[in-house]
């Protein structure tokens, strides 16, 4: 305890590695940190209790910049020299000043992959976002010389494109040190299974053969050609276009049109089937009208259903259609949410025009076939969120120099296909687009085209709205990104139905939803996500069940697989990779109780690593530019009191960090009825504070009082007036009344005594 309770004393420390180099160890440690950088006792102690006994690890205790107190020596020389070299850049991350964490972590693991690579003769080159290299299983393979191995810098996951195989770094590494121990090359294997293989080969190979059965859209009369556009909204579109991306169509039987519209790769292989058709609207109970649906010549509401196939492999964006005979024409590229916009793009400029396959996600296996484009624009769409969602692409695509933005609210249009109808030159606007400014420091130039912005769409600024919970609009303004929400009630007031609700509100509208409940497992937690998204319980209709599934389906929502109490660094950690991952933007964690009590000193207060934790996911919303909402308990208190800011469990460090603080109060009325509403206690936006009244329906689990289309119909059948009865009775007795002569002795006694 003696070398303990000197860091503790000096409250700063100095945290110093012996690193290996091949067989021999270099004679002086390597200092990770300065002096001026120093770790806090609490910080470095979790640090030594997760890390040092994986590698050779030396503690120095400092009250300046020389070396003090030499501490306790961890050893452990059992381990293979490869993990040794992939756990110091572990160690030397988890040392760093957290403002600059994830970039030293991804500096750290590219150091490692090329390290891995160099060690194992395999040749690469640098690309904008991996290294890329030849498959071992691949190398005896007659192809064409080009490298198929893409391994993404910060994170090792990796494709290939022999194999069409999408895996994790892990996976790689196993599968190198396999072939390694190999004779004969030949032998080794791919990364799949061959049947999996096979069936990908033979989708890539002979994608033609999916084509049996289909008209080509040219085939359609100009007439049925515009109903289609109509149908599909994509009006402002030509037969060629669709003819240059292979669409195809068949019809159902309903006589409506289905489209189908090939993925191919740039090597013009066909590796997905996108199929959208049309089915008989089920109207949310939310909206009055929804965005992509369509009305029929007899007044019927379309939705447009898409599905993918095949289901396997790795995902591909649409687009690359003549692509291989153009490469030098089209160095420049423009993503977008949607195929529509992507062939606006193409049918309207000189740029080829790509969409990723959910309109919010940029995945990670799509990221290689961009590898050769020099410049990139992005212009997804006019949406609150999707500012957000293109600086997290353009990240992503390593941006700086790279990438460049389309504002819709500097250009007045929502989309590609939308300007298009609009009679909009597409070039002009695309020449508008704005770098990608990724440096630490800006000047006010880089910065004047968003400042107009934000004075020019000041609703937009304030973040995206709830369609629900009107009044939080009122309150709140909207959910910002980068800042941090406290949310708590007491035990079993319904504070976990509640945050469903409002983060799939959000959710539906686009909003990249990761949820963490650390109390209920994912199986009931989204079935009741799903009872709120149909306002409605399947117990008593479960032919309702799949078609209300498939449309949950395309909500960006994903779901942690953490259950009870886990350490806290590994929640963050996957926080991290999720937001560069999965394009995450909202993230509900539920709750803080759960992360406290895992890879800490028995020393420590509980009340000092709450502020921590809260600490941490405050740099985190702000580096990362993501929403987080955290719920903590309240401390215990009197049933029949108010829960008040000061209630809160833990110190005021969690009340001040918090950018909005919501309690879920619940006033009783009686024994067995009560209140429920939403006080607003802390608004750092714009300082609106205030409650929200909220209606629970048992049976679709919902707090914003909207209606089952089942129940809007009995009310609405309840609330016929007086002169639908009388219309009803006419309609049954079969007489036109004319009521300026008309025989009344033929009418009932009672049509007009209502």
């Amino acid at each position: 305890m003696g070398i303990w309770s000197s860091a503790k004393k000096l409250d700063k420390a100095v945290l110093v590695h012996q690193l290996r180099f091949a067989n021999s160890y270099i004679q002086s440690p390597k200092q990770l940190i300065s002096s001026q950088q120093c770790l806090t006792y609490s910080r470095l102690t979790a640090v030594l209790q997760l890390r040092s006994t994986k590698n050779i690890c030396r503690f120095y205790c400092t009250a300046d910049n020389q070396y003090g107190a030499k501490g306790a020596v961890q050893i452990n020389s059992d381990e293979d020299q490869e993990e040794k070299e992939g756990n110091m850049d572990t160690s030397e991350m988890e040392t760093q000043s957290e403002s600059s964490r994830s970039k030293r972590k991804n500096t750290a693991m590219r150091n490692t992959i090329r390290n891995f690579l160099m060690n194992h003769k395999l040749s690469f080159e640098l690309g904008h976002t991996h290294f890329i290299a030849n498959c071992h299983a691949a190398q005896s393979s007659p192809q064409t010389g080009k490298k198929n191995l893409y391994i993404n810098y910060n994170t090792g996951s990796f494709v290939c494109t022999t194999c069409h195989h999408y895996g994790e770094w892990s996976s790689l590494r196993r599968k190198v040190l396999s072939d390694a121990k190999c004779t004969d090359l030949k032998t080794s294997e791919c990364f799949q299974d061959k049947e999996e293989s096979e069936r990908v080969g033979n989708y890539c190979d002979h994608g033609m053969d999916f084509t049996e059965n289909k008209e080509p859209i040219t085939s359609m009369y100009e007439e049925e050609f515009t109903a289609m556009t109509h149908l599909y909204h994509c009006q402002g579109l030509k037969p060629e276009t669709f003819a240059r991306h292979g669409v195809m169509y068949t019809t159902d039987d309903n006589n409506l049109p289905t489209l189908h519209l090939p993925y191919v790769n740039p090597d013009q292989r066909t590796v997905g089937m996108r199929t959208m058709f049309l089915q008989h609207a089920v109207k949310p109970p939310e909206q009055d009208s929804v965005v992509g649906r369509e009305e029929g010549e007899e007044g019927h509401m379309f939705d447009v259903v898409k599905s993918f196939q095949p289901r396997i492999g790795f995902q591909q964006l649409f687009g690359w259609h003549g692509y291989q005979a153009n490469v030098k024409k089209y160095d420049k590229v423009v993503i977008t949410s949607s195929e529509f916009d992507a062939m606006a793009i193409t049918q309207e400029t000189d740029m080829l025009g790509l969409s990723v396959p959910k309109g919010t996600e940029l995945p990670l296996e799509c990221l290689h076939s961009l590898e050769h484009v020099k410049h990139i624009i992005i212009w997804l769409g006019a949406n609150d969120a999707t500012r957000a969602t293109s600086k997290l692409f353009a990240k992503k695509l390593a941006g700086k120099n790279r990438c460049s933005i389309v504002r819709p609210e500097i250009v007045k249009v929502s989309g590609p296909l939308d300007a298009l109808q609009k009679k909009k030159k597409l070039k002009e606007i695309l020449k508008e687009s704005v770098p990608v400014d990724l440096d630490n420091i800006v000047g006010f130039d880089r910065l004047t085209s968003e400042v107009y912005a934000e004075f020019a769409n000041v609703e937009q600024v304030t973040g995206v709205k709830w369609r629900r919970f009107a009044q939080m609009n009122n309150l709140l303004r909207g959910l910002r990104p980068g800042e941090l929400t406290l949310f708590t009630g007491t035990t079993g007031c319904g504070k976990t139905t509640f945050l469903g609700e409002y983060s799939l509100d959000l959710c539906m509208q686009g909003v990249n939803t990761l949820w963490g409940s650390f109390e209920i497992n994912n199986i009931r937690m989204a079935k009741m996500l799903l009872k709120q998204f149909a306002v409605k319980s399947f117990e008593d209709s479960l032919e309702d069940f799949t078609p209300w599934a498939n449309r949950f389906k395309e909500l960006p929502l994903y779901f942690m697989t953490f259950h009870g109490q886990e350490d806290f660094e590994i929640v963050k950690e996957t926080l991290i990779r999720a937001v560069y991952t999965n394009d995450v933007q909202h993230i509900i964690l539920d709750n803080l109780q759960f992360m406290i009590g895992t890879g800490y000193d028995s020393n420590f207060n509980k009340f000092d690593i709450q502020d921590h934790i809260i600490g941490e996911l405050r740099k985190f919303a702000t580096n990362f530019n993501c929403h987080v909402t955290l719920v903590i308990h309240p401390r215990k208190e009197n049933i029949d009191q108010e829960i008040t800011i000061s209630s809160i469990y833990g110190s005021a460090k969690a009340t001040q960090e918090a950018d909005n603080v919501l309690i879920l109060q619940t006033r009783r009325l009686s024994a067995a009825t009560a209140k429920k509403y939403i006080q607003v206690v802390k608004n750092r936006f714009d300082g609106t504070t205030g409650t929200m009244m909220l209606k629970f329906d048992k049976e679709s689990l919902t707090f914003s009082g909207v209606k089952s289309s089942k129940k809007k119909s009995k009310e609405k059948v309840a609330e016929r007036t007086e002169e639908d009865v009388i219309e009803e009775k006419k309609l049954n007795y079969k007489v036109v009344v004319d009521m300026d002569g008309v025989d009344e002795k033929r009418l009932p006694d009672d049509l007009f005594n209502m």
